[in-house]
């Protein structure tokens, strides 16, 4: 489990939201950041957070639907303020040492996602033409 007392770790999941690019100009500082949130093979989501340097180098790096292997990080209480809707008492800020590289099971995850799209897709349309008046 992905604690605050772990120093190195590696995961594999699946990236199921990216947020745009923010940006802050406070007290005569500022910064960049973008967040995203993973969902690991057992359902579990945490988010990961990247700032400033870090979004230069990753920002173009992660797309919503595929597989990466993530390693290193600093995990810290979550703050809920931004991420209440996810089930998880931890996020991940990204660090100089983080690594993100695509997961060899990358095209699985993304056929299965266009799958399961596939499949509402339709599901909606056949309710669509069952609910059309005769």
């Amino acid at each position: 489990a992905l604690t605050p007392f772990v120093a190195n770790f590696s995961f594999v999941a699946t990236v199921i939201d990216k947020s745009s690019l923010k940006t802050w100009n406070k007290h005569g500082k500022s910064g960049k950041l973008f967040t995203i949130d993973v969902q690991d093979s057992f359902g579990k989501v945490i988010r990961i957070v990247f700032f400033n340097d870090l979004v230069d180098r990753f920002l173009d790096v992660v797309h919503i639907g595929s597989q990466y292997t993530f390693s290193n990080g600093n995990i810290k209480m979550a703050n809920k303020k931004y991420s209440a809707h996810i089930d998880n008492n931890y996020e991940i800020n990204a660090t100089a040492d983080t690594s993100i590289t695509p997961s060899l099971n990358n095209n699985i995850a993304q056929q299965a996602m266009a799958n399961q799209l596939t499949s509402m897709n339709l599901t909606n349309q056949f309710d669509l033409m069952n609910s059309q008046p005769s």
